[in-house]
Parts: structure tokens; sequence; C-alpha cells
């Protein structure tokens, strides 16, 4: 991995900074937007950083608070990763309790530091300006109504075309536009599952899978991931049939 990205920068600045004792353990790191202001980064590029170092061990997040320095060893940021030798198993979670502790434990959550009240960007204000100006000056009324279910036509057909060059021969027909990732894995899982059958999730993972999984009357089960070598299948396998989970085909 290139040393150069923006967020491996400022990772390894907030670790020196911590090193040479400028914030001790216990402080309060410096405010995403702060950061983001002195040096001149994305709001994504600061928190990436952030949950880096969090996932380290070398930092924590406390809610509505921000970051802070944690006690840790001094251990180089290029030493590998000791691996635990216990497997945790699959646990049966909801999006209640996931997206609880997510909003407990995530300083990312913290819209509005120190308690402001909320406020309309003047960037927010003129794109909504601009929105409305192009609705007025817009002839007929082809905005005003809903797409085919299968989306766009000429943008299938574009699809289609695209991917017969590769001799794969498909029409527009066989292609459905989604809006955005959650509609294509409802489509999926609608196509796949029955109400009941049991979904494993990465853990961590994204709580809106999970909400949509409770929607499909689907069952989600965790499975632990590992950051260098993705979901532990072995803790699948090992824990799939037996339990609470039931047997699983």
């Amino acid at each position: 991995m290139k040393q150069d990205y923006a967020y491996l920068k400022l990772e390894a600045w907030l670790y020196s900074q911590i090193q040479t004792g400028r914030w001790r353990v216990g402080e309060r790191l410096p405010s995403v937007r702060q950061l983001c202001q002195e040096k001149q980064l994305s709001k994504a590029t600061v928190l990436h950083a952030f949950q880096r170092l969090e996932a380290q061990g070398r930092i924590e997040a406390r809610p509505r608070s921000g970051y802070f320095v944690c006690e840790w060893p001094g251990l180089a940021l290029d030493q590998p990763v000791v691996e635990s030798t216990a497997i945790p198993g699959p646990v049966p979670v909801n999006s209640s309790e996931l997206l609880t502790d997510i909003m407990l434990q995530g300083a990312a959550f913290d819209l509005l530091p120190g308690g402001q009240s909320a406020q309309i960007s003047a960037g927010l204000m003129l794109l909504n300006r601009s929105i409305g100006r192009a609705l007025r000056q817009s002839r007929g009324k082809a905005h005003q109504r809903y797409e085919e279910p299968a989306g766009y036509l000429p943008l299938r057909q574009t699809l289609a075309q695209r991917y017969q060059r590769d001799a794969c021969q498909v029409s527009a027909d066989e292609f459905c536009i989604t809006s955005g990732c959650q509609n294509a894995l409802f489509l999926a899982l609608k196509t796949c599952c029955r109400p009941g059958d049991l979904v494993a999730v990465e853990n961590p993972g994204f709580y809106g899978v999970i909400q949509l999984l409770e929607q499909l009357q689907l069952k989600a089960v965790q499975i632990p991931v590992n950051m260098q070598t993705g979901m532990d299948l072995n803790a699948w396998s090992a824990h799939c049939s037996i339990g609470p989970f039931g047997p699983v085909s």
C-alpha cells in the first residue's frame, strides 16, 4: 500500500504526536471538524485515520465526546497483528441492538459537536434553489413520473451492448437497474431466500443489512471477520449446525 494516502499520513502524524506526549492517556484529540480545517482534509479521510487508530487500540471513541487517547503498549505501526487462538462463535443479532451499539460507541454519530444548533449550510441552500429553478424551467412532466421497474431502458440497452462486445449475449430485458446496493440486496434476498432462512453476515458489518434481513423475516448471524483474511469460515463451520441456530443446509 502506498504511504502517500492522506489518511495514512494523518494516522502517522497523530500516532507520532501521541508518542511524543502532545496528548496523554485520557486526553481528548482534536475534533473531526478541527482536523478537517487545519489539515485541509475531508471528513471521510479524518474519520478513516481515527478508525484505524481506534482499531489498533490506540484511541477510543466516547459517545458525543470525540476520540480520546488510550493506554496501550508502544507498538510500531507496521508490527504484524497477533491473531487470537480463540475463535468466537457466530451470534444472533438484531438491528435494534446493533444500531444502538453503533450510535453509542461511534463518535462519527456526533453530528452536532458541542450541542450547536442545526443550520442549513450555504451550499445546501444553493442546491435547493438550483433544484427549484430547474423544476420551474423544465418543460413537460417527464420528471414527475416513476421509471419502469426494470430501470431506465436506454441505460439497460447500453449495458447490454457493452456486454455483447465481450461476447456475452444478453438483452436489455435481462438487466435490472436498482436504486443503490440496498435495493439490489433486497431483490437478491427476496429471490433466493424464504422467511426463516439463516443468513450469515460480517462482524463488524453494516447495520442496514441487519434491518433489511429483519424486514424480510430472515435470521441474521454475525460471523467474525479478520481485516487481513476476511470472514472466518472455520467459525461458521464449527458453530452453524449446533446451538440456537439449528441445522443449516
